[in-house]
């Protein structure tokens, strides 16, 4: 197993040893111990003999509450950010430091910790509102394609694209994050491409990681519950985009916020735009199909042909994404086009289901914003002889203000519309749906029972028309209250189509 922290791969790397002053050299920090630090822990159930509790306050939990658990478990220091407050406890026997900004430091200190992991590797950091966990996933398995040892780490998981580790975060915490590249390095990948959402980069957790490319996908409404407004949601997205060290940046220069992400680029970084009509790369020619998308795109580097098995018209997108990311490093478009047949489709993006011709069609998506589910419900429409159904939900505890605009989405774009549960949380899913409902000019199909509201759909639909269920995609259980039970759309799916054949 990786070392402390990390990832759950079989590992080389050896237990790992600094010194407290090494770890917080340059930092602004008088007095330091010199003593032996052998981990570090944001999390007290972690912590050993001869490791550094970092003790910051969490949304739920305040970790100077556990300051006695650390010292029961003879840690070498305690850390805490100043930001906090000061500490009136007293543990005489540990030395305990305040470190002014401690959660955005917290990056550097473990990527001393882990040597450094990132320097030397290729480092390609993927951030948006739509578009991250797929570009991530294609653009790893390209890599590969071309003789990189690459990683993903995102949404589905880290380490190879097709031998995933669950690690929980979309962007793991900063200390997981560098234990997790450092186990990477040892087990010699040498690219690593990484989903950064705005929790991850708002919160500091990518501090520290030497990142050598940005990719921009693209921004629309979600997460407003945590930052407020667009405003602030794009300004924490730019911050990508001003890590020191990168060497070049791709940019959706077809988004409203494509200007906002160059304008906190450095003047030597390379950018590669990428659009549908213009830009360094761009399209001329594109056929899809039930088979695939079929592309001819214009690059710096000469006209590229790639055929897909891809579908749906946003993946074009995320296609020029993944191209313009391999423009930049200089793949050459003769490569590029034998590896694109070869890309296997994300588990849960746009993830298609029946073929019998005596069945609907049914398409698996994780589309949770407005945005996302109107652009799979027009990729879907593409595909659509009959009628075309959409069933979906929104989350708990989160952004309430998009659930009328995914409503109004999916009424504006489906024909069949039914409203089933989707990670109520701690909330009552009934007052979820009535902010579902608010957006929507008829009253839709409401079956909370997700497996139930599943099942209904695709035995009302009939052949020629398809199913879309949206919101879930790969995951794998259903939040309500504090438990995590097991149900997947997918395997919901192919029970119900298998009964069918």
């Amino acid at each position: 197993m990786c070392a402390q922290g990390g990832c759950s791969m079989p590992a080389k790397t050896p237990e790992r040893a600094a010194l407290l002053p090494e770890l917080l050299e340059n930092l602004g920090i008088p007095d330091i111990p010199k003593v032996a630090v052998k981990g570090l822990s944001t999390d007290s159930r972690e912590l050993k003999k001869g490791y550094v509790f970092v003790a910051l306050n969490g949304n739920t939990v305040n970790g100077r509450d556990f300051v006695e658990h650390a010292r029961k478990a003879r840690v070498s220091a305690i850390l805490m950010d100043a930001d906090d407050g000061l500490w009136g406890g007293d543990v005489a026997d540990i030395p305990i430091l305040l470190i002014p900004g401690l959660r955005c430091l917290l990056g550097r200190i473990a990527a001393r910790f882990y040597s450094e992991p990132c320097y030397g590797d290729e480092v390609i950091g993927v951030t948006g509102t739509n578009g991250k966990t797929s570009v991530v996933w294609l653009l790893a398995q390209a890599l590969g394609a071309v003789g990189r040892k690459a990683a993903l780490v995102g949404t589905l998981g880290a380490g190879a694209y097709d031998h995933l580790y669950a690690t929980g975060y979309t962007t793991p915490g900063p200390v997981e994050l560098q234990a997790l590249l450092r186990c990477l390095h040892d087990n010699e990948f040498n690219a690593v491409c990484m989903e950064v959402s705005s929790h991850g980069l708002s919160q500091c957790r990518v501090n520290g990681v030497a990142f050598t490319g940005a990719v921009f996908t693209n921004l629309s409404r979600d997460h407003l519950d945590y930052h407020g407004n667009m405003e602030n949601y794009a300004a924490v997205k730019g911050r990508l985009f001003a890590f020191e060290g990168l060497s070049f940046a791709v940019i959706n220069r077809d988004d409203a916020y494509a200007q906002r992400m160059r304008d906190q680029l450095a003047p030597e970084v390379r950018v590669i735009e990428f659009g549908a009509e213009e830009g360094d790369v761009h399209v001329l020619e594109q056929n899809s199909s039930e088979r695939g998308l079929d592309l001819l795109l214009q690059t710096p580097l000469g006209e590229c042909h790639i055929n897909t098995r891809l579908i749906g018209h946003f993946n074009v997108y995320n296609l020029l994404a993944v191209v313009a990311t391999l423009v930049a490093l200089d793949v050459a478009p003769a490569e590029i086009e034998k590896l694109a047949p070869e890309l296997q489709p994300v588990p849960g993006r746009m993830e298609v289901f029946g073929q019998a011709p005596s069945s609907p069609l049914v398409i698996v998506d994780y589309a949770h914003t407005p945005d996302a589910l109107k652009q799979v419900l027009m990729a879907a429409r593409e595909h659509t002889e009959g009628e075309l159904w959409c069933v979906f939900g929104c989350g708990g505890d989160r952004d309430r203000g998009k659930r009328p605009l995914m409503g109004k989405m999916a009424e504006l774009f489906a024909d069949e519309v039914v409203i089933a549960d989707d990670n109520p949380r701690h909330e009552d899913p009934d007052l979820i749906v009535e902010d579902i409902v608010a957006g929507m000019k008829q009253k839709p199909v409401i079956i909370r029972d997700r497996a139930e509201a599943i099942e209904w759909a695709i035995t009302q639909a009939q052949s020629g028309d398809v199913v879309v269920i949206a919101g879930k995609g790969h995951e794998t259980v259903q939040l309500v209250g504090d438990e995590a039970l097991p149900f997947s759309d997918r395997e919901v799916v192919e029970k119900i189509l298998g009964r069918a054949a």
